[in-house]
């Protein structure tokens, strides 16, 4: 059965980058040029422009007015948003990290296809200590981190080893499926120094998506599908720290 899915959205894949190219077609990062792998993660969701779609409004709103100079972005992946947010922030340098070569290869190619390469630093792990050197406060810059780090995150973001965290806006993943406290965990360690919005996924629905009219209904919605184990959360964490 899994096989048979694999095969399905790979056909529809072919036909929708044979229709319409590998360029992100809606969304924030609309425009933005994507590497034609069929390894990479729900590939058509990223070229419709409507993965993790429930994040486009904080983006909009929140995280481009804000002009931040630095974006590190742990658990990078092919580098969606480490190069959608360096196409959309020009003035931003972007430090990335994935322990995997080959998110970290596919990022690098995405942002050198997209001109972002000069603003892009690429590493493969981040520790408490990195990331306190990463973040800490200057007045010359302002520091936005976007975490999905896989469960990570309940070791990482740690207020008492990376204070700077108080001053630093956070995007962050929840993966209570993997790590069952997490969410809890993280809203208690910064709920007194951030305004918190939390964000939690919502089906798609592939009627809404004329791109994917001739397709069957299976193959639409392993399209719109961004196959994940659980509903997911995330959380905006914006410092309520004094700005310099």
């Amino acid at each position: 059965m899994a096989n048979r899915r694999e095969d399905l959205y790979g056909k529809a894949a072919t036909a929708f980058i044979e229709r319409y190219g590998t360029k992100v077609r809606r969304g924030p990062f609309a425009g933005m040029r994507y590497l034609n792998e069929p390894s990479i993660n729900v590939l058509v969701t990223k070229l419709l422009g409507i993965y993790e779609q429930e994040l486009y409004d904080v983006i909009e709103n929140e995280i481009i007015p804000a002009r931040y100079k630095r974006i590190v972005n742990v658990g990078c992946g092919d580098g969606y948003y480490a190069v959608g947010l360096a196409l959309r922030m020009r003035k931003a340098r972007i430090i990335a990290y994935d322990i995997k070569a080959s998110a970290r290869r596919k990022c690098r190619e995405m942002a050198r296809l997209n001109g972002t390469i000069d603003r892009l630093e690429l590493e493969p792990f981040c520790d408490t200590g990195t990331l306190q050197d990463k973040v800490k406060r200057s007045k010359e810059r302002r520091t936005l981190l976007f975490c999905d780090a896989e469960g990570y995150e309940l070791e990482l973001l740690d207020p008492d080893l990376v204070p700077s965290l108080s001053h630093c806006d956070m995007l962050v993943e929840l993966h209570d499926f993997i790590h069952s406290g997490i969410k809890r965990a993280i809203l208690s360690r910064f709920e007194q120094t951030h305004a918190v919005t939390l964000l939690k996924s919502a089906p798609r629905d592939p009627e809404n998506y004329p791109e994917l009219q001739g397709l069957s209904l299976q193959e639409r919605s392993l399209c719109v599908s961004e196959r994940r184990p659980a509903g997911m959360e995330w959380v905006f964490l914006k410092s309520t720290a004094e700005k310099d």
